[in-house]
């Protein structure tokens, strides 16, 4: 989606507005526009990633048509065409059935996404948590166990635990709260690869995780409490939408969940 900014550039215009302007030609009457020289109108509606990119419209035939009319419009003047059947489209649960087969009609029938995923967090949470958020202790698991092939000292699993491992659920645990069982499967996970050799061999853990998460000054090691730091980490979004209400995702979560935006 990198057709826009590359023109831009050609012409001059400054990087900030090469980031606002990767949107959408669209018709007049529909959202915050743009105007271009000839009459046409942008939408700037989100940026754009390499391979994952997110329209919201209604559930309707007719704007799905739309969305459509602007993607071949995109495609013809950009010569980046959209892969259908590498695309979905998600409902709201609030949507009437009768809509979704119109809806996805006016997609060339796009396959409906049930479980899907968008920049690698889950679209939709269930109320089985544990099972939408498995693929993280998953990743861990798979990481270690790679890891237990190759024969570390402690100085070394100290490293890779801090450096590695830690940080790997960081990027989920910044927009969800993880079920408390998922982090303390996951932390027995990472005590079992600190005190052992091997995912089967017995051992001994001679402190638990509690005492070890304490700072090196206090006798710890300095390992993260993995559900204070999830604590943490939507902490620090909710200081961002009191100290930045301007911010577009300020404004939705305010509009969604408080009673009295203002």
């Amino acid at each position: 989606m990198d057709f826009f900014g590359e023109t831009d550039d050609e012409n001059g215009f400054l990087s900030n507005f090469c980031q606002m302007d990767h949107g959408l030609l669209i018709h007049s009457d529909l959202f915050l526009q743009f105007k271009w020289p000839e009459g046409k109108v942008l939408l700037s509606l989100t940026y754009f990633f390499a391979d994952e990119s997110l329209l919201c419209c209604k559930a309707s035939k007719q704007e799905a048509m739309k969305v459509k009319s602007i993607l071949t419009k995109y495609g013809k003047a950009s010569g980046q065409v959209v892969n259908f059947d590498k695309s979905a489209i998600f409902f709201s649960k609030n949507t009437n059935e009768v809509m979704k087969p119109e809806a996805r009609e006016g997609l060339d029938n796009i396959n409906e996404a049930t479980n899907g995923t968008y920049l690698g967090l889950p679209m939709a949470i269930r109320r089985a948590k544990t099972q939408v958020f498995q693929f993280v202790k998953n990743k861990i698991s798979s990481k270690l166990q790679g890891c237990k092939q190759r024969v570390l000292s402690q100085g070394g699993k100290e490293v890779l635990i801090k450096a590695v491992i830690m940080p790997m659920p960081t990027y989920v645990m910044a927009c969800f709260r993880l079920p408390k069982g998922l982090c303390r499967e996951i932390t027995r996970k990472i005590a079992r690869f600190w005190w052992g050799k091997g995912e089967k061999d017995a051992c001994i853990h001679w402190a638990s995780w509690k005492k070890i998460s304490e700072v090196k000054g206090r006798g710890g090691i300095g390992f993260s409490d993995l559900e204070a730091f999830n604590t943490a980490l939507l902490g620090k979004q909710i200081w961002r939408f009191l100290s930045a209400p301007n911010l577009l995702v300020s404004k939705v979560m305010k509009a969604k969940y408080m009673k009295d935006p203002n």
